[in-house]
C-alpha cells in the first residue's frame, strides 16, 4: 500500500513538473503587448509615453455617428481653445479613457454632457486612453497649466492606481514612473523609451518569480502554515497600494499648483463595472477609502461616486456602461455630468450664481 502511495506522489510531482511550462506559456501569452483602439489617434511621446495626434478626425470611431475629434492642441474637441470671455466659466477635465469618452461621440463625453445641461459653461477634455494618474498630471503640467480655467476636474478609476505604479501599458508603450523617496516624488523612466512591438512580453522578472513560487506546493504549504499571503493577488494589492501612495502625493501637488493660480480642483473617483466584480471589489474599495482618508486629512476636495453607483439597482447600474467594453455609455456620461453639476452647485457659489442666472 505504501509503495502505491509513493508511486502516486512521484507521478503527481512529475505531472506537475510537465504541466508547469505549458501553464506558464498560457499565463505569459496574456501578458504580451497588443494593438489597442487608441493606436488610431495616438503617437509616441517622450514625456508621457503616448499622446493624441493633433488634428485627428475619425468618423464613426466608436460606431455610427460616434466620431472622435482631436483639436490642434491635442485635446479631444472639435473646437479650438480661445481666451476666456469675461462671463465664461470654464472647466478642464483631466483623466483616462473615461474622461476621454471612449465609446461615445464627441458630443457625449462627460464634459460635453455638462455643457449640455445649459449652465453656460465651457469644458476642455484632457482625457487619454490608458493613462495613469501620473500621466494625466504630467500632461496637465506640460500642456494646460497656462490655460485659464475656474476648475480642474481630475477624474480617475480604480485601475488607474495600478497603471500609476507601473512603467508600461498593455499596448507596449512605456510611461514615466514616479517613485516615492523620503515622502517626496521623484520622476523616473524619462525620456520614455520607444514603444515595444506588438506581441512583446510585458512581464517583469519579479512577476515571473512570483508565478513559479505560487505553483510550488511546498511554498504554498509554508505560506499557509505561517499565515502569509502569497501569489499574484497579494502582489497586485501591493502594487495598487503603491499606486495610491504615489497618486495621493500627486493630488497634494495638484492642489498646490492650482491654488497658486487661483484655480479650484476636484478629485473624482468614477466606478466601473470592474469595481463590482467579486475579485476586484475589495481592491477598488481599498483604493477609494485610502484616497478619501488622505484627502480628508489634507483638506483636498474629493468626490467618490462609488457608493452612489453601488446603491443603484443592478439593471440601472449596468445601463450606465457599454457592456463588455466596461466604459460609460451616453447614459453613464450623462449620469456623471449631472452628479458633478450637483457637487459644483454645493461647492462653488460662483457656479451656483451662474446656474441661477440662466
Amino acid at each position: 500500500m505504501l509503495s502505491v502511495v509513493l508511486m502516486l506522489l512521484i507521478l503527481e510531482g512529475l505531472s506537475s513538473a510537465l504541466l508547469l511550462p505549458m501553464e506558464y506559456s498560457d499565463w505569459a501569452s496574456g501578458r504580451k503587448s497588443r494593438v489597442v483602439a487608441e493606436d488610431k489617434h495616438v503617437q509616441y511621446d517622450a514625456d508621457l509615453g503616448w499622446s493624441h495626434i493633433p488634428g485627428t478626425k475619425i468618423k464613426n470611431m466608436y460606431g455610427e455617428g460616434r466620431d472622435l475629434t482631436i483639436n490642434a492642441r491635442g485635446f479631444r474637441d472639435h473646437r479650438e481653445i480661445v481666451n476666456l470671455k469675461e462671463d465664461e466659466y470654464r472647466l478642464i477635465f483631466l483623466g483616462d479613457s473615461f474622461t476621454l469618452g471612449f465609446g461615445v461621440g464627441d458630443q457625449h463625453t462627460i464634459g460635453m454632457q455638462l455643457e449640455g445641461l445649459g449652465r453656460g459653461v465651457r469644458t476642455l477634455n484632457l482625457g487619454q486612453g490608458g493613462y495613469g494618474i501620473d500621466q494625466a498630471f504630467l500632461w496637465y503640467q506640460r500642456d494646460a497649466l497656462a490655460i485659464e480655467t475656474d476648475w480642474v476636474i481630475f477624474q480617475f478609476i480604480g485601475p488607474d492606481f495600478l497603471r500609476t505604479a507601473q512603467d508600461r501599458f498593455v499596448s507596449g508603450y512605456h510611461k514615466p514612473l514616479f517613485v516615492v523617496e523620503d515622502g517626496a516624488l521623484t520622476l523616473t523612466n524619462v525620456p520614455v523609451p520607444e514603444r515595444l512591438k506588438p506581441g512583446s512580453e510585458l512581464i517583469h522578472p519579479g512577476a515571473k518569480a512570483r508565478y513559479f513560487r505560487s505553483k510550488i506546493a511546498l511554498t504554498r504549504l509554508l505560506d499557509r502554515m505561517l499565515g502569509r499571503q502569497a501569489g499574484e493577488q497579494s502582489a497586485l494589492k501591493d502594487q495598487y497600494a503603491r499606486g495610491v501612495e504615489i497618486s495621493c502625493l500627486i493630488f497634494k501637488e495638484m492642489q498646490k499648483i492650482s491654488a497658486a493660480q487661483n484655480k479650484k480642483v476636484l478629485f473624482v473617483y468614477i466606478p466601473t463595472l470592474w469595481d463590482f466584480e467579486r475579485r476586484n471589489s475589495e481592491i477598488g474599495q481599498m483604493c477609494a477609502e485610502a484616497v478619501d482618508g488622505f484627502c480628508r486629512k489634507n483638506n483636498l476636495p474629493f468626490y467618490n461616486l462609488l457608493p452612489e453607483v453601488a446603491a443603484l439597482a443592478e439593471d440601472e447600474r449596468i445601463a450606465l456602461y457599454l457592456g463588455a467594453e466596461n466604459h460609460l455609455g451616453e447614459a453613464g456620461t450623462r449620469y456623471v455630468a449631472e452628479k458633478l453639476d450637483e457637487v459644483l452647485m454645493n461647492m462653488d457659489p460662483q457656479y451656483r450664481l451662474l446656474v441661477n442666472a440662466r
